[in-house]
């Protein structure tokens, strides 16, 4: 999990990367990554956060599967009423997989999608600044 801050200190969100098998059918059996929860604070929304997050946590799972250690194909789920998030995914490079929307149960009906998008290193990203693991960024776009 990563958290991820403005250079006034300020939680802008976070991201998660997952090893899993969920999707193996569609990688021959093979471990890969998988985005399971990804927020934008909303005073930060619209400002282009959710995109580096986005572009981080593929990195993370570009590494993962040049390494050799999982497939390279990302995945994630996302709610169909999410229609912000599904831009933004679709702007990184994510494509809807499969037909229907799948109805989750456990969230009382709601439906979801999953999307994926092949693993590839974005040139020319600026890194976000995560508290306590990175050195003081220079200043974000």
């Amino acid at each position: 999990m990563w958290a991820y801050r403005d250079p006034d200190d300020y939680l802008v969100g976070f991201g998660t990367l997952d090893l899993c098998y969920e999707y193996a059918a569609e990688t021959a059996g093979r471990i890969h990554p998988y985005i399971p929860l990804l927020a934008v604070n909303r005073p930060s929304e619209g400002r282009g956060y959710g995109k580096f997050i986005v572009r981080h946590l593929s990195d993370e799972a570009t590494l993962l599967a040049f390494s050799g250690i999982c497939a390279d194909v990302l995945y994630l789920d996302v709610y169909t009423t999410s229609t912000k998030a599904i831009h933004l995914y679709e702007k990184c490079g994510f494509a809807r997989l499969g037909g229907e929307p799948i109805p989750d149960a456990m969230e009382g009906g709601l439906s979801y999608i999953v999307m994926a998008k092949r693993a590839s290193i974005v040139s020319g990203q600026v890194p976000l600044f995560v508290k306590g693991m990175d050195p003081e960024p220079p200043g974000l776009p």
